[in-house]
């Protein structure tokens, strides 16, 4: 291993980058830290897809400070995300997910404001998002689904308006969601469900025109469906089930021509379903079930010829 690792830091030294993914299993411990020491220049380092890599996070990472890009997603690690790791002023992409990671994000992480792509979904993470988050401001990519945090939103998030893609589905979050929103313009996928949100949709997610996706599902959220959801007309997947809505749908739905999924289940909406949703003939799923809806299905349902699931 020892004579492996040699090599290797010679090709690095040349290349500046790290690629281990095929690599046998090891532990990520000081000691692998150390074989690296001569690749503290290195500005990649890649470590994915189940090579099993074990163990906790070593704090010497934080001395390789030209690092611009660090993934060990899909593997075994556990223990903390070190501190030093705000060392890393030079990193834009860090992806950690998949792993058994705990504890609360290191506040150092602020620090890292070339970021521009943040993965640490589907860990055992706890506490909540600081507020200090919002001084990323050239993050475009956030998932920090499937963890263990909780809290409210911190309405420094807003400061994040190069947002494109925000995932924070699967936690324990609380409170509302925010009307600051609404100043992420450039999102196209938003993922918040499987939470313990409550209180209305903002209006101001109608400034969100460029959305694709958005899943609120598996919350509790209360109120009605805005008639200026209307204006997202980019959106292609939509799930608002499991939740307390009420009212009739708005009309206005009928504007989101480009709808393929569409999930509005156990909630509580009443009235009947308007003939205007049968302008969306892009719908392959639509569920409606276990509301207080009435009446007959509007024939104009036939006009939706790619439906799989009703």
């Amino acid at each position: 291993m020892t004579c492996f690792m040699s090599h290797l830091t010679t090709v690095l030294l040349v290349l500046c980058t790290v690629d281990i993914s095929d690599s046998a299993s090891f532990e990520a411990t000081t000691e692998y830290v150390n074989c690296l020491n001569d690749v503290a220049s290195c500005t990649k380092l890649y470590q994915n897809s189940y090579t099993d890599i074990s163990g906790t996070i070593p704090t010497e990472l934080g001395t390789f400070t030209a690092l611009q890009e660090w993934q060990i997603w899909k593997n075994v690690l556990n223990g903390t995300l070190p501190t030093e790791l705000g060392r890393l002023t030079n990193i834009a992409k860090l992806i950690v997910g998949y792993n058994s990671l705990t504890g609360s994000f290191p506040t150092e992480l602020a620090e890292l404001t070339r970021m521009t792509y943040l993965n640490l979904r589907n860990n055992n993470f706890l506490g909540t998002l600081h507020t200090e988050l919002g001084r990323l401001t050239d993050l475009t990519y956030m998932s920090v689904g499937y963890n263990s945090l909780t809290g409210s939103f911190p309405t420094e998030l807003a400061e994040l308006t190069r947002m494109t893609y925000l995932n924070l589905r699967n936690n324990n979050f609380l409170g509302t969601l925010h009307t600051e929103l609404g100043r992420l313009t450039d999102l196209t996928y938003m993922s918040v469900g499987y939470n313990s949100l409550t209180g209305s949709f903002p209006t101001e997610l109608a400034e969100l025109t460029r959305m694709t996706y958005l899943n609120l599902r598996n919350n509790n959220f209360l109120g009605t469906l805005h008639t200026e959801l209307g204006r997202l007309t980019d959106l292609t997947y939509m799930s608002v089930g499991y939740n307390s809505l009420t009212g009739s749908f708005p009309t206005e739905l009928a504007e989101l021509t480009r709808m393929t999924y569409l999930n509005l289940r156990n909630n509580n909406f009443l009235g009947t379903l308007h003939t205007e949703l049968g302008r969306l003939t892009d719908l392959t799923y639509i569920d409606l079930a276990y509301n207080g809806l009435m009446g007959s299905l509007p024939s104009e349902l036939g006009l939706l010829t790619r439906l799989t699931y009703l």
